[in-house]
């Protein structure tokens, strides 16, 4: 842990002395530039090996489970098929230890008022101790009349925000059930880039190391890539509701 640590903070340092070195012409750049692509290898280096052998130093990796929504669009769009593709695809090639310890959940809200074909198609595909997939008739259930009380802070907040938000919410409920760990909530929209499940065992190891009392963090956009522990999730749902 010292020595992540000492390359870590080596590694801020250097940036420190890159933004120095924009700011003032006259200092090295390239050099320091090259300096910084050794010292982000190494830690990568040195990440990789301390988590592969568990967050903890010895220690099983972390449960993480990765949950995420999914209604049919208009069009029947295969986007979830292309995501959860993406993960499989990460999470085999991965040697992180993490990569073993991650379970996807994806929850179909809506299964009886919209239809959602590719739902069926990644589920008959994907469906596994690793891939579990839910189906809720209607989701919860949204007030008549909601959201016409509400002029919201930079639109008027319309009854499908409502039913948005509820359905986060039924997720973050469906979630604990299986949460472990660390819950990780995307959007089914978005592929997982290469190297991901090591770049999460990397986010997950630095948060440990420099701040082992973190709470949550966000490795995406939107809705996606928002990273909590499980032990969050009761104080997570209640204000979406």
């Amino acid at each position: 842990d010292q020595t992540l640590r000492a390359v870590i903070l080596g590694w801020m340092g250097i940036n420190t002395l890159l933004l120095v070195s924009w700011l003032h012409p006259p200092a090295p750049a390239p050099a320091l530039l090259q300096l910084q692509d050794q010292v982000t290898h190494l830690t990568a280096q040195l990440s990789h090996a301390l988590t592969s052998a568990g967050p903890h130093g010895g220690m099983v990796a972390p449960h993480v489970l990765v949950s995420m929504n999914s209604v049919a669009r208009s069009n029947q769009a295969g986007y979830l098929v292309e995501t959860l593709a993406s993960i499989q695809k990460q999470l085999s090639s991965s040697e992180t230890r993490l990569a073993e310890a991650v379970q996807v959940l994806v929850v179909n809200p809506h299964s009886r008022t919209r239809p959602h074909r590719v739902f069926e198609q990644a589920k008959a595909r994907f469906s596994s101790n690793s891939f579990v997939f839910v189906e809720e008739e209607n989701g919860m259930e949204v007030p008549v009349g909601a959201g016409e009380f509400f002029t919201g802070k930079w639109r008027p907040t319309t009854a499908g925000d409502i039913r948005l938000s509820s359905d986060i919410a039924r997720l973050l409920d469906i979630s604990a059930g299986y949460c472990v760990d660390l819950l990780l909530l995307m959007e089914d929209d978005f592929k997982w880039c290469p190297d991901a499940a090591t770049h999460l065992s990397y986010v997950l190891r630095t948060a440990e190391t420099l701040y082992p009392e973190w709470a949550g963090g966000r490795i995406g956009f939107g809705m996606n890539g928002v990273l909590v522990r499980c032990l969050s999730l009761i104080h997570i749902s209640e204000p979406t509701r």
